[in-house]
């Protein structure tokens, strides 16, 4: 656990490289690492559903899905509603404690300060750069692991925003990492992607990187929704796991004030 009210420690490494699945489905499959970036204010059921979704859907297109990662971003994102680092991280951990593939990265809640998702990424990609994997036949696979964004549709129909003051709400250059490693969107209600996608430039021209995963239950759970219900003094049990609610309770998270601001 992350001591309350303390830096949080450097890792040695991004990722967490001893919890890696290193032997790929097939010699031609494409190995590939899922990363979540975001608040995880708190993490709920949904975030960790995804994964799931996103793996069986993947397995189905010859994507061998090997480990995945949260990495929850640094309070310098500045987002008001953001718990304290250390208590997101052990929120995060508690909820991974079942998972069998999925961990936890602290990387970016022990920079100094906000990194974008796209640098972010890149570490990942070149500290996985550096694992050895083999085969059941112990044959070498065809491709090196690609590290791919996972997140929800919402996120990609922002990629050509561009805010008030003319600048892009993405760099060209991270846009460019992101799409040229892989995005894996999962749907939701009120965006149609494949229009997104052909409505962009940039977006046709990485579509092959671009993976559309239908979840198999509709599933709209979110941190403001699990954060409003908490404020209103309902129940958040089957919405976050149980030691999740537990860490809320111990700490009295319900009782921040931009958590109690959303009633």
């Amino acid at each position: 656990m992350f001591a309350r009210g303390a830096p949080i420690p450097t890792p040695a490494r991004v990722a967490p490289l001893e919890c890696l699945r290193t032997t790929v489905a097939s010699v031609k499959a494409q190995p590939a690492v899922l990363v979540a970036c975001g608040s995880f204010s708190p993490i709920t059921n949904m975030h960790l559903r995804i994964f799931e979704d996103a793996r069986d859907d993947l397995a189905q297109q010859s994507v061998d899905v090997i480990g995945g990662y949260v990495s929850p971003t640094h309070a310098k994102y500045g987002k008001a509603s953001l718990a304290s680092m250390p208590d997101r991280l052990n929120m995060t951990q508690l909820a991974l404690q079942s998972s069998s593939w999925v961990n936890l990265s602290s990387w970016e809640c022990a920079q100094s300060g906000w990194t974008r998702t796209a640098v972010v990424l890149q570490h990942f990609a070149d500290e996985l750069a550096q694992v050895p994997l083999n085969t059941d036949s112990d044959a070498k696979p065809e491709h090196p692991v690609k590290v791919m964004l996972l997140c929800g549709g919402d996120l990609l129909d922002t990629f050509d925003v561009i805010k008030d003051d003319g600048e892009p709400l993405w760099l060209p250059q991270d846009r460019e990492t992101i799409l040229r490693n892989g995005i894996v969107c999962i749907e939701r209600k009120g965006t149609d992607l494949q229009q997104v996608i052909a409505k962009s430039k940039e977006l046709s021209k990485y579509k092959e990187n671009i993976y559309i995963i239908k979840p198999q239950i509709e599933n709209d759970i979110s941190s403001s929704s699990v954060r409003r219900l908490l404020a209103q003094g309902r129940s958040i049990k089957y919405l976050v796991p149980d030691d999740v609610i537990a860490y809320i309770k111990q700490h009295s998270l319900h009782e921040l004030p931009t958590w109690k601001a959303q009633q």
